[in-house]
């Protein structure tokens, strides 16, 4: 009585040969998307850690600790981050927790790695929010595929202070 959603991916391996480039290599794999529930646990979750989340004031890495808290306390969540909006993009750097192992791991990502563009955030910038990406492999920090939850940050003023994520892993 369960529904599943999946993903096709397909891989190619390309070798060029004779001045012409032929595929050596082709695999499907198709890879379980999270449940209905999981979904909705997670936009739960962050939406509440929304209302207890405090931007930082003075630096980026105010808040690693709130970050590291949510990802330890939420089973179903690999990662989360904090990216500022656009007034502090040349201040600080979008600052990202991940589960590694048994342990978290911290990464910082500049203005200038262009994380602005990405989907995680234009979409909540834009007024889209809350926001799921679309499926991704990410290659900074958690190192697998997965998909993000993404909330805009505004303070009590009404003024943006940026986005806040939760990543879910893809199996």
């Amino acid at each position: 009585g369960r529904e599943l959603e999946y993903m096709l991916a397909e891989t190619w391996i390309w070798k060029k040969m004779n001045d012409q480039w032929k595929a050596i290599h082709y695999h499907e794999s198709f890879l379980e998307m999270p449940s209905h529930e999981i979904y909705t646990k997670v936009e739960t979750a962050l939406q509440h850690f929304l209302t207890t989340f405090t931007p930082p004031s003075a630096s980026a890495e105010e808040a690693y600790p709130q970050l590291e808290e949510f990802v330890r306390t939420h089973d179903s969540i690999l990662g989360a981050a904090f990216a500022p909006a656009s007034a502090n993009e040349t201040q600080w750097p979008a600052i990202y927790v991940c589960r590694k192992g048994d342990s978290l791991a911290r990464r910082e990502f500049s203005f200038e790695a262009g994380y602005t563009q990405e989907e995680w955030y234009a979409k909540p910038m834009a007024g889209q929010s809350p926001t799921w990406s679309n499926p991704y492999f990410d290659t900074h920090g958690a190192e697998r595929m997965m998909i993000t939850c993404s909330v805009l940050v505004v303070d009590s003023n009404g003024t943006t202070q940026g986005v806040l994520t939760a990543d879910v892993p893809i199996y």
